[in-house]
């Protein structure tokens, strides 16, 4: 039996209630292009690491140069450090996946052009916490946002690179 390839998935993409305000962001074209030829692993690393659903939102905040996953509603709440360690704990679920689909914009989960408030305002130079710890411990494994996977050249980019990841991963 052929093995497909492991791709991880923000699961609020796969229509899983679990964003912030108990809803989700499922996407049928990401779900129609890859079903078929993929095997989609899914995590939420802010229901993984305790917050419930719903739950108060939370943003990216320039803590004096540092980047930290803060409570809106409530600034004492930081949930900086447990995301990076879930993202540590997880490691090895993540070792044989061949390539990750992020939710876009997300504080947790956002590639890049993740809204960071500097203290008077916001502007569009962050990554989400748990997603740069995943880019960072697997730097080579191909990586894309919801957005991203819409524009049909960075798609076949994305999915090119996918199944060479996954060659070196079976070889």
């Amino acid at each position: 039996m052929k093995c497909l390839p492991k791709l991880g998935i923000s699961s609020c993409l796969l229509g899983e209630n679990v964003r912030y305000d108990g809803k989700n962001k499922k996407d049928e074209f990401i779900l129609q292009k890859l079903l078929t030829d993929f095997e989609l692993v899914p995590f939420c690393p802010e229901v993984a690491i305790g917050m419930g659903i719903p739950r108060p939102p939370v943003h990216l905040v320039d803590a004096e140069g540092e980047i930290r996953s803060i409570g809106i509603d409530n600034p004492d709440q930081d949930i900086t450090v447990p995301l990076k360690e879930y993202a540590d704990q997880i490691h090895e679920h993540l070792a044989d996946l061949s390539g990750y689909i992020f939710k876009s914009k997300s504080p947790s989960c956002g590639i890049n052009q993740v809204k960071v408030w500097t203290g008077q305002e916001y502007q569009l130079i962050g990554q989400g916490i748990f997603s740069k710890a995943i880019i960072q411990s697997f730097p080579d494994m191909p990586v894309i946002d919801e957005q991203q996977f819409k524009d049909v050249l960075l798609l076949q980019q994305f999915l090119k690179n996918v199944k060479k990841y996954h060659s070196t991963l079976t070889n």
